[in-house]
């Protein structure tokens, strides 16, 4: 399996993550979805990269260091 598909799965579940914890009411957003979500990013830099698609890869990168600042920032408001 192609990792780039494996990195989709990853993001793929963690929104399914999230949205069953907002079909409990719930409107904060799960550290657990970020972290899934930025764990199927860094595939998909993996795959960007090992197939010279620099540009991508970099592209994709900016997400998952994104997403981890969202995780540091409701850890500290916690």
């Amino acid at each position: 399996m192609e990792i780039a598909v494996v990195g989709l799965a990853f993001i793929i579940a963690g929104w399914f993550v999230q949205l069953f914890h907002a079909w409990k009411g719930k409107k904060d957003i799960l550290p657990l979805f970020i972290a899934v979500y930025a764990a199927g990013v860094f595939l998909r830099v993996l795959d960007g990269y090992i197939n010279g698609l620099a540009n991508l890869a970099l592209m994709n990168l900016i997400s998952p260091i994104v997403a981890a600042l969202v995780l540091i920032k409701i850890k500290t408001l916690k």
